[in-house]
């Protein structure tokens, strides 16, 4: 054949990539006997074009490129059809798509669309929801109570974990690892503040392990408790000594009972009269001495248990945050190691609590005040 003349109109709009798409005798939706048909050539070339049966072998498509690719979409009737491609005034077929000679001894590519299926999401007769596959039974609850499913038996040959095999040079090695165990991450529990991650790789006939070691971040509470001079056990108790959720109230952070201690003889109107005296006392710093010097016993008292009872819930969740990042760190405390812990932090959640709370601010200074040239049992230094 000779070469193909050049086209009478070169492609102007994206929309010519498919072949009458937008005319409605070519809609899908309207001939159910014409399908999308994709022609590609990626063999290079500056211009291609694409003919066939299709066209009688006349009118020369051109492609549109992307890259090195050349690509084409067309909607053709069922059946079967022979194309070529034209590559700068050559003709071509491509090994991508399958070939047969016709009678003229033609090596040509086909492309068989008589077994072609549409998509039903494309069917416009089909209604947008079918009722009837909505319903309001309850779904049996074996349905979202299941267990995850299991890790799958080959991801439980953990190289890393491998017992060594002797080399000729002396040196051991691992043994070959399983296909399946490759690129995956292998982490183990976080132990000592350290979390040691394992990764396999392969290059051709070649394995590489390679472990990462992460120190695990110190917490705020941990770094102060340990500045306030308590320091982390060097090792994990025996067992029979694990640490309480808490330290017992009795041994750690008794507090007054309603019936003795600071506050215990305390009655409505002493309540209003600290009320008043911190209003005032905040409105009138310089009266301040004057009106922590008339509180009486029972109302210092108040204050103090106040003070007490801010403190234990401030120093008890500290003290619970801290014990659960020493159990995620893979660590427990005996009941005296917790106790002393619990000492540390509350000390701190003291400072934080006079250097942030203002109402906690506002009651320790007042109670400094009142204790000023009384000496009492009762010392306001740092509520016990």
């Amino acid at each position: 054949r000779r070469p193909p003349a050049a086209p009478q109109h070169p492609s102007r709009l994206p929309a010519d990539l498919l072949e009458g798409a937008s005319t409605a005798e070519d809609s899908p939706f309207v001939d159910k006997d014409r399908v999308p048909a994709v022609f590609k050539w990626a063999h290079g070339g500056s211009e291609v074009y694409v003919t066939g049966t299709f066209t009688g072998w006349r009118d020369h498509k051109r492609m549109h490129r992307s890259g090195h690719d050349f690509t084409y979409i067309a909607m053709l009737p069922r059946g079967k059809h022979h194309f070529k491609f034209i590559v700068d005034g050559q003709w071509r077929w491509t090994t991508n798509a399958p070939t047969e000679t016709d009678a003229d001894h033609n090596v040509n590519n086909v492309v068989d669309l008589g077994t072609f299926r549409r998509d039903d999401a494309e069917d416009p007769d089909e209604p947008e929801s079918d009722d009837e596959a909505y319903g309001t039974a309850v779904p049996d609850e074996v349905t979202y109570t299941k267990e995850p499913p299991y890790l799958p038996p080959q991801l439980r040959h953990i190289l890393l974990n491998a017992e060594p095999l002797p080399a000729a040079q002396g040196v051991p090695v691992l043994p070959e690892p399983l296909p399946v165990t490759l690129d995956h991450l292998y982490c183990t529990a976080i132990r000592d503040g350290v979390m040691v991650q394992g990764l396999t790789r392969r290059f051709r006939s070649k394995y590489t392990s390679t472990v990462f070691y992460t120190m695990m971040p110190v917490s705020p509470t941990l770094r102060l408790a340990s500045q306030a001079g308590w320091t982390p056990p060097g090792s994990a108790p025996t067992a029979g000594q694990p640490a309480p959720p808490r330290p017992p109230a009795a041994a750690v952070h008794a507090g007054p009972s309603a019936s003795s201690g600071p506050g215990a003889g305390a009655s409505a109107d002493d309540t209003a009269v600290v009320r008043q005296a911190l209003t005032a006392a905040a409105a009138n710093p310089a009266a301040a001495p004057a009106i922590a010097a008339a509180l009486s016993q029972a109302q210092r008292g108040l204050m103090l248990a106040r003070l007490r009872s801010r403190l234990e819930g401030v120093s008890v969740e500290m003290h619970e945050s801290a014990l659960r990042e020493y159990q995620q760190a893979g660590r427990t405390l005996t009941a005296d190691e917790s106790a002393r812990l619990f000492d540390a932090v509350k000390g701190e959640a003291h400072r934080r609590l006079n250097s942030e709370d203002a109402e906690y601010q506002a009651v320790y200074a007042l109670l400094q005040l009142a204790h000023q040239g009384q000496p009492s049992s009762e010392s306001p230094g740092q509520p016990a």
